[in-house]
């Protein structure tokens, strides 16, 4: 029987991450889900990405921010999710698609290793 493995992040703090990848997470869990303090999505991002295993995809919640993202990206805390979003166009390790409904979510599917 396949186990799978799902992280959601809602309100939650980097070091809760770091924590799981000290207790042998790297590279296990299937899915992350965040929403949760914008300030810290480009840290959730790497974070994730070494949890992540190889086929695993994070969703990234409010990366529009009801379009705020594309027209204010330089004030708090747009700067924060656009970060996120730039990483996801530049990183060859995911490919990324952003649906733009609601206030947009980022959907990343970490490559086969």
């Amino acid at each position: 029987m396949a186990r799978y493995s799902l992280l959601i992040l809602a309100m939650s703090m980097p070091t809760s991450l770091i924590e799981l990848k000290d207790e042998g997470y790297a590279g296990k869990i299937d899915m992350c889900f965040i929403d949760a303090d914008k300030p810290n999505y480009p840290n959730y991002y790497k974070l994730c990405m070494n949890l992540l295993k190889p086929g695993g995809i994070i969703v990234f919640d409010n990366s529009l921010f009801s379009g705020a993202v594309v027209t204010n990206y330089h004030q708090e805390p747009c700067c924060y999710i656009h970060e996120a979003n730039e990483k996801a166009v530049v990183d060859n390790r995911v490919t990324s698609l952003l649906l733009n409904f609601g206030d947009g979510c980022l959907i990343l599917r970490k490559h086969d290793a």
